[in-house]
């Protein structure tokens, strides 16, 4: 992480924010990296996440790094009764990468579920 810390910095500084103000800024442990969006709708959300995403490929790109899209995940986190869980898609490195959201997903050993309890 301290070879990223540079891009990392700049997407700390430069925060997208979603359409309810709140900021999408990155999460990093070691070799983990995450992007947070919160809005009242799981389309905006990819939205942000999208920009986010190309601004960070963009980042990396300039200094040799890449990600590796078979580790990349998305989860969506939500109360409601009837949720959505729209993919993410982007393109990267001419490849369309599509990302489906499960029902939960293992970060940093622990395990997640896309359910908020009432």
């Amino acid at each position: 992480m301290l070879y990223a810390a540079e891009p990392l910095h700049i997407l700390t500084r430069n925060l997208v924010f979603s359409g309810t103000g709140h900021p999408v800024g990155p999460r990093s442990y070691v070799d983990d990296l995450t992007f947070l969006t919160i809005s009242d709708s799981p389309g905006e959300n990819i939205i942000t996440l999208r920009h986010t995403l190309y601004t960070a490929l963009d980042l990396f790109a300039e200094i040799g790094m890449k990600i590796d899209p078979d580790k990349s995940e998305l989860i969506h986190f939500t109360w409601r009764k009837k949720p959505q869980h729209p993919p993410l898609s982007f393109t990267y490195q001419g490849k369309q990468i599509t990302l489906l959201p499960p029902p939960s997903l293992r970060w940093l050993g622990f395990h997640l579920d896309s359910r908020i309890p009432d």
